[in-house]
């Protein structure tokens, strides 16, 4: 039956506990209610569309998988546990505002990142106008950094770029 099944139905007294997994996986509630024997009983429905099961699972888990985080690699440098920065000699302690600055330009490598977004993401507010406490942040970390600072890449009139390579 597999290539030709298009539909799959699911009738429950009480569709509630199922609902979320039902809905996730695309089932649609049906405005249809049965009574037998005076308990009313709710359906749903699966549709599977032209390609059946097969496109079905497909869809399904390229959905799954796009859903991950894809994995990024970060500079062995960058001690994400310990909120550092680790040269041959020490390790230097990064504030929120600097913790946070490089972890969304790292996790969004050889991109821009601009301005406004760093501003919404990582200080939590809308901002339209001129400001320059991230340039100021920017600083700050390109200084604790020493020679890993060329990592953090200038984009003129529009934010930063972190890349891998410099």
């Amino acid at each position: 039956m597999r290539p030709q099944l298009k539909r799959v139905y699911l009738t429950l007294q009480d569709l509630q506990p199922y609902a979320p997994a039902a809905l996730e996986l695309g089932f649609q509630v049906l405005d249809i209610e049965v009574d037998i024997d005076g308990i009313p009983y709710y359906s749903a429905m699966l549709d599977m569309g032209e390609e059946s099961v097969n496109g079905w699972v497909s869809k399904r888990l390229l959905h799954e998988l796009s859903c991950q985080e894809p994995f990024i690699a970060r500079p062995s440098w960058f001690d994400v546990d310990a909120r550092q920065i680790r040269t041959s000699h020490s390790q230097i302690d990064l504030t929120p505002l600097e913790f946070n600055t490089l972890s969304l330009l790292i996790s969004h490598q050889e991109e821009v990142v601009s301005r406004k977004l760093l501003l919404k993401e990582v200080w939590g507010i809308e901002h339209n106008g001129s400001s320059n406490v991230v340039d100021t942040i920017i600083r700050s970390l390109r200084r604790k950094l020493g020679s890993n600072s060329a990592h953090i890449q200038s984009v003129r009139g529009t934010g930063y770029r972190f890349n891998v390579d410099a």
